[in-house]
C-alpha cells in the first residue's frame, strides 16, 4: 500500500499545482476572450462603417458620371446639329453662287449677241 500512496502522491501533487495554473489559464483565457470579442465587435463595427462610406462613394462617383456623360451627348448634339446647320448654309451659298454664275453667263452670252459691233469691229470681222 505504501507503493500505492507514493505513485498516487505524484499524481495529487501534480493535480495540486496543475488546478491553480489551469484556473489562472482559464482566467487569463476568459479575459482575452473577452478583449477578443470586443475588438471583433469593433472591427465589424468598422468594416460596417467603412462598407457603408464605399457604397456612398460609388453613388457619388456613378452620379458624376451619369451626369458627364449626359452633358457630353448633348455637346455632341450641339457640334452635330451646328455643322449640320453649316453645311446646310454652305450648300445654299452654293447654290446660289452657281445659280447667279449661270445667270451671269447667261447674261453675258445674250449682252453679246445683243452688243452692237463698233465699225472698227465691223470692218476687221472682230
Amino acid at each position: 500500500m505504501n507503493k500505492k500512496n507514493d505513485a498516487s502522491d505524484p499524481i495529487r501533487i501534480e493535480s495540486e499545482v496543475a488546478t491553480p495554473l489551469e484556473n489562472e489559464l482559464k482566467m487569463i483565457d476568459e479575459s482575452d476572450i473577452g478583449r477578443i470579442d470586443r475588438q471583433y465587435e469593433a472591427l465589424l463595427k468598422e468594416i460596417q462603417e467603412l462598407k457603408q462610406i464605399v457604397i456612398a462613394q460609388q453613388k457619388y462617383i456613378d452620379e458624376r458620371l451619369n451626369t458627364r456623360d449626359e452633358l457630353l451627348l448633348q455637346s455632341i448634339r450641339a457640334l452635330q446639329e451646328q455643322k449640320r446647320a453649316m453645311i446646310e448654309g454652305t450648300q445654299k451659298q452654293e447654290k446660289v453662287t452657281l445659280e447667279i454664275a449661270a445667270t451671269t453667263e447667261d447674261k453675258t452670252t445674250e449682252d453679246k449677241r445683243t452688243k452692237k459691233q463698233g465699225w472698227l469691229s465691223r470692218i476687221f470681222g472682230k
